[in-house]
């Protein structure tokens, strides 16, 4: 749906625009499930995560597009995280699962052009939304620092 893509894309500018202006580095956007979210009771918790990381969240993975990506990319994010549900606890059945296939060619392909495949992380989760996110964030912080 055009319009849905459209407000998802609204989403990242805004967010893209505040990461920029904060401090904390790298800048980090996590599209996620808000499906998969709400069924962890500590979602009311993502505002305790660190300024430099920012949430879209959408209903399924299978809402999301590259172009979401590339915009985010685009616009200065460092890094992009996509946190999805499992298959089996997917409520759009295969939605995670066709948009992580999306993501493994994207990665490929950006690869290809010299662009570092760490930057671009997908990880579809059954429980623990929220502790899976906490620590993915924690670990590609400390890979930037790194490289």
């Amino acid at each position: 749906n055009k319009n849905h893509r459209e407000k998802i894309l609204g989403k990242i500018r805004v967010l893209a625009l505040r990461l920029r202006e904060v401090k904390l580095k790298p800048s980090i956007l996590v599209f996620c499930c808000s499906l998969g979210l709400y069924r962890d009771e500590s979602f009311k918790t993502l505002s305790s995560f660190p300024s430099n990381v920012g949430f879209v969240k959408v209903p399924c993975l299978s809402r999301l597009d590259v172009i979401h990506i590339l915009e985010a990319f685009r616009l200065g994010v460092d890094i992009i995280l996509v946190v999805g549900c499992e298959n089996d606890v997917c409520k759009h059945k295969d939605g995670s699962l066709r948009f992580e296939e999306s993501v493994k060619k994207l990665k490929k392909q950006l690869k290809e052009i010299g662009f570092e495949d760490w930057k671009l992380n997908i990880a579809l989760v059954k429980e623990n939304f929220v502790e899976k996110i906490r620590n993915l964030v924690e670990d590609l912080s400390k890979t930037s620092i790194k490289s």
